[in-house]
Formats: structure tokens, sequence, C-alpha cells
């Protein structure tokens, strides 16, 4: 018995070839419920399946993507939300994912990149590695042709990133404008200086907003930024202590909220009565019963804007694409409140 082709499908369903085919092949949005139900269940009762291989051949695409992350979570890990963008993109678009794991050493030779393409018969990469990726590497794979985004990265081009430099200036702005002026910035994984160490564009970058709103509202940058620091836990306690003691922090992240929440209770300072937290974050993070107030990273359409722009370079693989940055949302939370230290 002959398989079914697109066309009995179509004759079934009562709906033109065009219709079916462009139901059938991952765009079935475009058409009302019923037309998509009629045509779907007639490929159903007929057992129609789609011939993957002929319709890569007739277009040149694969209709597949990878996510490729690097195997050391510290230069590749992945927010679960930016996962989330990333796997509703791709379904909206009908294409499918594929995801895996490199060690480093696959990225040190760019030239075995479109031999991984070829091995993951997918059209395009989307890359997790945003941390200490070998210099020249991007513009590698471009002079190879190999369609591929950077996600989270901050790069020349080929990349999507979140803007951590204007969130910052949203957290010091929104302080000052409740009259906070002793605002201190606090990140003890801050590397002690430039090129000591592989870091996250996102320690660059807040700590850079940060120093720029603090300026330009004509306030003094305070920062806890040494690592490995001798006092241990008492450095957060002896940020806070003194007349002239921050009555605002804005945190790297929301793993410094509990030392300071433990030595503010020690020196009887109330949060967010005495003391102000902000921090910066992909989630609601909640400390003792309490919703820290953050800058809440957009980190879904960061996922969901890199397969777009994957999209566009598969389309043109040599053409370099203009980075594109993503902007947070501000969460109020419950530890950010007016200045009560009469500070001026």
């Amino acid at each position: 018995m002959a398989k079914p082709t697109l066309k009995d499908v179509a004759a079934a369903s009562g709906f033109s070839l065009a219709t079916a085919a462009f139901i059938l092949r991952g765009h079935p949005k475009s058409f009302p419920e019923a037309t998509r139900t009629a045509v779907l269940a007639a490929a159903l009762r007929l057992g129609y399946r789609a011939n993957a291989s002929a319709r890569a051949v007739r277009s040149g695409r694969m209709g597949a993507i990878a996510l490729v992350q690097i195997e050391e979570d510290l230069h590749g890990d992945m927010a679960w939300s930016t996962l989330d963008g990333v796997v509703a993109e791709v379904e909206r678009g009908g294409d499918h994912l594929i995801f895996t794991k490199l060690p480093a050493a696959a990225f040190a030779d760019p030239a075995a990149m479109p031999k991984i393409l070829q091995q993951l018969v997918v059209d395009g990469l989307l890359l997790s590695y945003h941390t200490g990726a070998p210099a020249g590497l991007a513009d590698a794979l471009r002079a190879l042709q190999v369609p591929s985004v950077w996600i989270n990265s901050r790069l020349p081009a080929d990349c999507v990133h979140l803007d951590d430099l204007a969130a910052a200036h949203l957290v010091v702005s929104n302080l000052v404008r409740l009259g906070h002026r002793r605002i201190a910035y606090v990140n003890p994984w801050q590397p002690p200086g430039a090129g000591t160490a592989p870091q996250h564009y996102s320690m660059i970058d807040r700590l850079q907003g940060y120093r720029e709103a603090m300026r330009a509202a004509g306030c003094r940058p305070v920062e806890l930024t040494s690592r490995n620091d001798p006092r241990g836990d008492g450095m957060y306690q002896d940020l806070l202590a003194g007349p002239q003691r921050p009555t605002a922090l804005v945190l790297y992240h929301a793993h410094f909220a509990p030392p300071f929440l433990i030595a503010a209770a020690r020196l009887g300072l109330a949060v967010p009565g005495d003391l102000s937290l902000v921090t910066f974050s992909d989630r609601i993070d909640t400390v003792g019963g309490m919703a820290l107030t953050a800058v809440r990273g957009a980190y879904a359409r960061m996922g969901a804007a890199a397969v777009v722009q994957l999209r566009q370079h598969i389309a043109a693989p040599s053409h370099a694409l203009p980075p594109r940055s993503v902007t947070g949302d501000w969460f109020a939370g419950e530890s950010l409140g007016p200045c009560s230290d009469g500070e001026t």
C-alpha cells in the first residue's frame, strides 16, 4: 500500500494543498482552529508523516537549531527562564531544538564547528559560553559561515545580553529618589583587577553603571568588592557600623543578602526601615520571608531574542549582526524604603 502524500491529506481534509502544507510544516498558527483541526485529523487518520529529509533538500534547511552549552558550569550556566524563552520561540517558529554539552576543548579549534553542525544535523548554534570563551572564536565562526548566536554574552556582534548597565542606573536612581545618598555596592566575587581572571560582563556593567549613576547624582561611590577578605563575614558588619554607614546596599547577587540581614540584626538595624537592599535576579528572591527588591533580568526575553537573531544569521551566515541588549523589569519587593537617616 502506497504511503499517503500531502496531496492525499489535502483532499481528505477538504482544504488546498498549500494550506495542508503550511499547517503540517510548522506554521499551524496562521490558520483558524477549525482548519488546523481538520488538516491534522486527516493526517492522523491517513497515517501521514512528513519526510523531513526531503523537506531539507528542497528548502536547504534542516528546521532545527542546537543549544550548545560548555560543560564547565561556571562559564556556561544558564537560567531556567532563559531556556524557557528559547523553547517558546523555537516552537513558535516551528523548528526543532537539540541540546548538547561540549567540553571547552571542543571550542579551541573553530574549524571543527562546521563538522559539529553536520553531526547535530542543525542549521545553526545557540552558544551558552558566556565567560572565558577563546578570543576570536566568534569572528572565526562567522568567517566559516557557521550561523551562531551567543546567549548572555556581550560581544561586538552576534550576541544577546541583558542591559546590566541600565539596570544599575535604574537601581541607583530609585534609591536616590527615596532620599538615599550613602549607597554601597557589594560584590565580593569581583576579580581584583581587569584581566586577572575571566569575568562575566554583568560584573563589569553593574559596577560601571553604579559608579556612573552615583557620580551623576553627586554621591561618592562606596564599594565592597574584595575577594578572600581576612575578616570573613565580619566585613559585612563592619560596613554597616558607624555613623556614616550606608543606608542602602546594591547587591550584585541575592546571595549576599543573608549575611547583611544577619549583620543588620546584630547592629539593631531594621530592613527596610534603617537599611534598604536592592539586587539583580532572574526570579523573586525571598530571604527570611522578605521578597528582595530587584531588577529582574528579562532572561526569557533574552532567550527568545537569541533564537530570532539566529534565524537572521542562518539566512546570512557571513553577516555580522549587531549585539542586542534586553532591558530588565523593576520588582518593588519588600526590602526597599525611604531613607530615614536624615543624610544630606
